[in-house]
């Protein structure tokens, strides 16, 4: 089984048909890849973004709201996101879309860029360091 390091040092193999088998879901269309030394399933364009993710600048005030797929991502960033901005609840960019708020940088880290300060994020991937 062939595997590839990552800009974060870890390391991404194919997952076995037997692995994706088991998991009785839909087939990924690019396949499924185990990240390691954890051992984490994504589907297979993740190491496009995890590299991705790696490389964004962080700011000392940015503020990452780090998720399982499917566990309230976006519920949290609007939470995040009124704590920073809203909190008196008088803020008119509220009734703008969340994703344009609080970019969730496995798409554009071009989006978060032109946040000036304390930018709420987020990411299904927990890779940082």
């Amino acid at each position: 089984m062939m595997s590839r390091q990552l800009l974060s040092g870890h390391k991404v193999e194919q997952a076995s048909e037997e692995v994706v088998k088991n998991m009785k879901i839909l087939p990924f269309i690019h396949g499924v890849v185990r990240i390691l030394p954890e051992g984490w399933l994504y589907p297979g364009t993740a190491p496009t973004f995890i590299d991705r993710i790696h490389s964004v600048k962080f700011r000392s005030n940015d503020v990452m709201v780090m998720t399982f797929p499917k566990c309230g991502t976006t519920w949290m960033n609007e939470i995040v996101w009124t704590m920073l901005h809203n909190p008196d609840l008088e803020n008119p960019k509220a009734d703008e879309t969340i994703f344009l708020r609080s970019p969730d940088i496995r798409f554009s880290d071009e989006t978060a860029r032109r946040y000036p300060t304390e930018r709420g994020q987020s990411s299904l991937f927990p890779i940082f360091g």
